[in-house]
């Protein structure tokens, strides 16, 4: 499934591709334009998605094809489906001309299917099964990381019992990093994402190598998944997309570090990291200040671009964490509140 991440980039990829060719609508390109005439389009607006090229081609379609939102599919549509299926085969424009959907509306409704297919936790015979299967269609040995390069339709076609979608899920979130002797996530890896990222120096999140990047980490299940991880340490922050990429990196940077050397900044009174819900406590900001740099200057920071993180005040005091104040007063904050950071340019 896309992300709503995935999805604005797509979007915005779109929407540059228009106007630096002056299209008013996509739908243009998309059902009138021959191939040789939109042949760099995909490829345009695939930039900063980790998802091959036919990945992004069967979105755009269900994106813009008006009969992708016709409606959920009734019963008796699914019956027919599966004659249509039986009697054309592949031959998904023909199939969705008979159900008045689009070719890719059915094709997705097929892979959906659920008559010949498991829900709920895998075996541990479907599992060895799985492997087994991608191990073979892509000649690697158990053991062997294997994130790219799958055709995950005919790896469900083999393990018989599960969806395509099912398959890569599994493989990519789970059993490739389990057979590979994977370690478990910790909030160490997490620093070390937002470090390993800054270190990049790159101007934007598309710049990122996710394969690159997950190479020889051990607690990274898949690239794919290292990506996931990064987009939920990102909306944290509640304007993210607001602000560029390297102020972002520095805000992260920056929490990190305040909270690793001043632990007291993640506890209450009580030590719980969870507020009392019976104290007079109040929302307050904190604001960790963070230089924005220009790039190739000598000069000082230009002015300063501020965190602002809600939390819950539960202790006020003018010896305790100085790492954090408001209105030159110390507080002490609340793990479990450190949800919506926003960086004020």
């Amino acid at each position: 499934m896309w992300s709503k991440e995935e999805i604005d980039i797509l979007m915005n990829n779109i929407e540059r591709y228009l106007k630096a060719r002056g299209i008013k609508d996509a739908t243009e390109i998309i059902f009138e334009m021959s191939k040789d005439e939109r042949k760099d389009f995909y490829r345009t607006i695939a930039w900063g998605l980790n998802r091959p090229l036919f990945a992004v081609y069967r979105r755009v379609l269900r994106m813009y094809d008006d009969r992708n939102h016709v409606g959920k599919y009734t019963p008796e549509e699914i019956e027919k489906l599966k004659e249509l299926r039986i009697k054309h085969g592949n031959d998904w424009a023909t199939i969705g001309a008979a159900l008045g959907r689009s070719a890719s509306s059915v094709k997705d409704r097929c892979r959906l299917m659920k008559d010949t297919c498991n829900t709920g936790k895998w075996t541990e015979e479907e599992e060895k099964r799985l492997a087994e299967v991608v191990h073979e269609l892509t000649s690697t040995e158990p053991g062997d990381i294997v994130t790219q390069g799958v055709s995950w339709a005919a790896v469900a076609e083999r393990v018989g019992t599960r969806s395509e979608k099912q398959c890569r899920s599994k493989w990519l979130n789970y059993l490739n990093w389990k057979q590979s002797g994977g370690t478990e996530w910790t909030k160490e890896d997490e620093i070390n994402l937002i470090l390993r990222i800054a270190e990049l120096d790159v101007a934007d999140e598309n710049d990122i190598n996710w394969d690159l990047l997950a190479e020889g980490w051990s607690s990274v299940r898949s690239p794919q998944w290292l990506r996931s991880k990064w987009w939920t340490i990102k909306r944290q922050i509640a304007n993210h997309k607001d602000v560029s990429f390297p102020v972002l990196i520095k805000g992260l940077k920056q929490l990190h570090e305040n909270q690793k050397n001043n632990p007291t900044l993640l506890e209450n009174k009580s030590g719980s990291g969870v507020p009392n819900s019976n104290s007079n406590s109040s929302v307050q900001h904190v604001q960790i200040r963070v230089a924005r740099l220009e790039d190739n200057t000598a000069i000082s920071p230009s002015p300063m671009t501020a965190l602002q993180i809600p939390v819950q005040i539960t202790h006020v005091s003018s010896t305790e964490s100085p790492a954090a104040t408001v209105d030159s007063e110390t507080i002490t904050l609340n793990s479990g509140t450190l949800q919506a950071f926003e960086i004020l340019p």
